[in-house]
């Protein structure tokens, strides 16, 4: 790569598409309550705004590569870690697959942490293979090694166990008590 060459690593087309749908049900309910109940129109107005809203909020992840730096970018944050300093690579499932990058100096600055599973898979061995690249020195775990060489099996087998599928158990189940209980304070 060229020194003044930078490369963005933008959300896959199959993100937006799962998601649109994944969403669609609010855009629905937000339809039905403006032309259903005339007291109820600003819910039906919060829920058709939610629904741009929402798809713009998966869809805004980018990762920028240049030869000093790698940096994510979100809707509201933006956070970068120089590639010299990179000391270890990791990929965890909590429960989406999650790339941690940690520093020499780990205990003074935090890891930078992002989600890897709205990227493609070749967008994500091309973050891989550039940390590879810029932080010769870093050291890979089982998964961050396979993510390099392209190979998805170890992510997906950590991405199903039996731990992360609890895990996500919870907080499904988690955000179904707060949403009844939402509703039971607010009718």
């Amino acid at each position: 790569m060229n020194p003044s060459e930078q490369k963005t690593i933008r959300v896959a087309p199959a993100t937006a598409v799962i998601f649109s749908i994944l969403f669609l049900p609010f855009l629905f309910a937000g339809v039905v309550t403006l032309f259903k109940s005339a007291d109820q129109r600003l819910t039906g107005l919060f829920l058709c705004a939610l629904y741009p809203i929402a798809i713009y909020w998966i869809c805004s992840p980018t990762v920028v590569l240049n030869h000093e730096a790698l940096t994510y970018r979100a809707l509201f944050t933006r956070h970068s870690i120089n590639l010299s300093t990179v000391a270890r690579a990791t990929v965890t499932a909590r429960p989406a697959p999650t790339l941690e990058l940690y520093t020499a100096n780990s205990s003074s600055q935090r890891p930078l942490i992002f989600i890897i599973k709205p990227f493609s898979k070749s967008g994500v061995a091309c973050i891989m293979q550039h940390i590879r690249t810029f932080s010769p020195d870093a050291r890979f775990d089982t998964i961050s090694d396979d993510l390099l060489r392209a190979d998805f099996a170890s992510v997906t087998r950590e991405t199903l166990s039996t731990r992360n599928l609890v895990r996500i158990a919870m907080t499904v189940g988690g955000a179904a008590v707060a949403s009844a209980i939402f509703r039971a304070v607010t009718h």
